[in-house]
């Protein structure tokens, strides 16, 4: 999997929108591998919302069969900031 695989689908006030193409075998790991490529981050300071869920951890190595996704699920990542905060966790404030 490399990030020819992605592509950019819709961008919407600077919130980028990705589309991938992958099998239910891909692990959760190797997605947030590719996000942190594309946000310059760290994988180990990203966790992913999948259908409500937090993935992180060592849950990211279940596949997306594992978890039971459907075709077509959104999966959100993000990753700790500067302070060591999540940005969902900060906007619920």
């Amino acid at each position: 999997m490399d990030q020819s695989q992605l592509s950019k689908v819709l961008k919407l006030n600077a919130l980028p929108f990705d589309e991938l193409q992958m099998s239910r075998l891909t692990t959760f790991q190797q997605v947030i591998n590719i996000a942190a490529r594309q946000a310059k981050q760290n994988p180990k300071h990203g966790r992913l919302h999948v259908d409500g869920v937090l993935v992180q951890g060592v849950q990211l190595s279940k596949t997306f069969e594992d978890f039971g996704l459907l075709t077509g699920a959104m999966i959100h990542y993000e990753f700790l900031n500067q302070l060591n905060e999540w940005p969902s966790e900060k906007n619920k404030e």
